[in-house]
C-alpha cells in the first residue's frame, strides 16, 4: 500500500515491471521459468538488480549504474553457481565450463564493474566500490564447491552490501 501512496504512476510502472521480472524468475505457474533456462539465470539476476539500482529510484535510466550493477551482481551469482554445481538440475557455467573458467568469468565481470565504477562515480563512491571489488575478487578466487554454506551465504552475499558499508566508513573519517 505504501508503494501506491508514495509513488507517481511512472514509478508504479517501474515497480510493476521489476515485480513481474522477479516473479518470472521462479514462478511455479510457468512450466519453464527463467531459473530453469540454462545459463540465463546469472544474467537475469544481474538484469533485475541493475534495473532496481539504475532505473527504479532514479528520475531517468542511468546506464553507468546499470552496467556497474549488472556486471557486479552477475559476478556475485557465479560463486553460488559453483557452490550448487552438484545439486543443480540445469546446465550451469561450472558444469559446462568448469570451476576455474567460471571463476575467470566472474573475475572479468568484477573487474569490469570496478573499472566502470572508478570512471563513472564520485570519489567516495569509487573508493568504496574499489575496496568492494578487491574483497569480491578474493572471495571469488577462493570459491569452491566444497566450501561451507556460510562462506557463500555470509561472505559472498555480504559483498552486495559492502559498497554501502565502505562508503559509511569513508564518510565517517
Amino acid at each position: 500500500m505504501l508503494i501506491f501512496v508514495h509513488h507517481n504512476e511512472n514509478q508504479l510502472i517501474k515497480w510493476l515491471v521489476i515485480v513481474i521480472l522477479g516473479l518470472l524468475y521462479n514462478s511455479f505457474f510457468l512450466e519453464n521459468f527463467v531459473r530453469k533456462i540454462p545459463l540465463l539465470k546469472i544474467f537475469y539476476v544481474g538484469l533485475v538488480w541493475g534495473l532496481v539500482n539504475a532505473w527504479l529510484f532514479l528520475p531517468e535510466f542511468n546506464i553507468e549504474i546499470f552496467l556497474i550493477s549488472f556486471l557486479f551482481i552477475t559476478a556475485l551469482v557465479l560463486p553460488f553457481e559453483i557452490r550448487d554445481m552438484h545439486d543443480d538440475e540445469v546446465v550451469t557455467f561450472p558444469k559446462l565450463f568448469g570451476v576455474q573458467n567460471t571463476k575467470f568469468v566472474a573475475h572479468i565481470l568484477c573487474f569490469l564493474a570496478t573499472f566502470l565504477a572508478i570512471h563513472a562515480l564520485k570519489t567516495d563512491y569509487k573508493i568504496a566500490f574499489f575496496l568492494t571489488g578487491a574483497a569480491t575478487f578474493t572471495l571469488i578466487y577462493f570459491s569452491e564447491p566444497t566450501n561451507r554454506d556460510s562462506y557463500f551465504s555470509f561472505g559472498v552475499e555480504l559483498c552486495s552490501g559492502l559498497p554501502f558499508i565502505f562508503l559509511v566508513l569513508i564518510q565517517s573519517f
